[in-house]
């Protein structure tokens, strides 16, 4: 193998490595646009109970918070989907290049 190859196959993988960092990039967003929707639009938007002053507030809390609740269990399943798929890319790039398992420990 020349010179000239070599340098070709190093660039290359440069690029598959730079596409697959971008696409994890990518995931990751998604990821995190995911959190903050599910922290902001649920979590931080409804009180618990023992905070509620009113035994009215509490029942008007407690049927939004279930009215909500399929809504942010779905984003939660997708968040979960979206965090596999980014593990699995992380995983199957290791292999292809012989990286070792304990990094993602």
């Amino acid at each position: 193998m020349n010179g000239n190859s070599k340098i070709e196959e190093v660039r290359a993988e440069n690029r598959q490595c730079a596409d697959t960092l971008g696409m994890l990039k990518t995931t990751i967003d998604k990821a995190v646009t995911l959190v903050q929707d599910i922290l902001e639009d649920y979590f931080e938007k409804y009180r618990s109970p023992k905070e509620c002053k009113t035994v009215q507030e509490r029942q008007e809390n407690s049927e939004a918070i279930l009215w909500e609740y399929p809504k942010y269990a779905t984003y939660a399943g997708i968040l979960a989907d979206v965090l596999v798929d980014a593990r699995k890319t992380i995983e199957s790039t290791q292999e292809e290049k012989g990286a070792p398992e304990a990094v993602l420990t």
